[in-house]
């Protein structure tokens, strides 16, 4: 049967080749990857509001270090960002830990504005993202000497 189904499905594909079709694989968006729908301000002219202080918790740095989310707010800016190392929605975890590797690489080149600032990527899942996935996972993002810190948790 399997055998079958393959045959017909190499069948469709090269008839539809034939027939001049070309099938090519859907291609997934993420949101903000098209014409915006309005005139975005230009930059530096608005104001967010404050959105209060940040609650503090126990958190595991990739290197299996318990500490608290204070500490590692200590005297820079903070870009905090939620993920799961094992997320497959293009449109989720893997755009957020491409956005903030954009924004490392940004601040790379900008040294007096890369000493201001730390990037946390923080996972809730202890589970599946244990210290050791978590610093793997680092390995594939974050350059030698950056200050980008990949947390876990006790719990959910």
């Amino acid at each position: 049967m399997k055998g079958f189904l393959l045959r017909a499905a190499l069948l469709v594909v090269c008839l539809s080749a034939s027939a001049g079709m070309a099938v090519e694989p859907a291609k997934v968006l993420a949101p903000g990857y098209g014409p915006l729908q309005y005139e975005p301000p230009a930059a530096g002219s608005y104001r967010l509001p404050p959105l209060g202080t940040a609650a503090d918790g126990r958190v595991i740095d990739d290197k299996g270090k318990p500490l608290t989310l204070y500490e590692l707010l200590g005297d820079k800016f903070v870009l905090l960002g939620f993920i799961y190392t094992h997320c497959s929605d293009v449109n989720g975890c893997p755009l957020a830990t491409f956005v903030m590797k954009k924004v490392q690489d940004r601040l790379y080149q900008n040294a007096e504005l890369g000493s201001q600032l730390r990037l946390i990527s923080l996972s809730f899942d202890p589970e599946m993202d244990t210290p050791t996935v978590l610093r793997d996972y680092a390995g594939h993002f974050r350059r030698e000497g950056a200050d980008w810190q990949f947390l876990t948790t006790t719990s959910d």
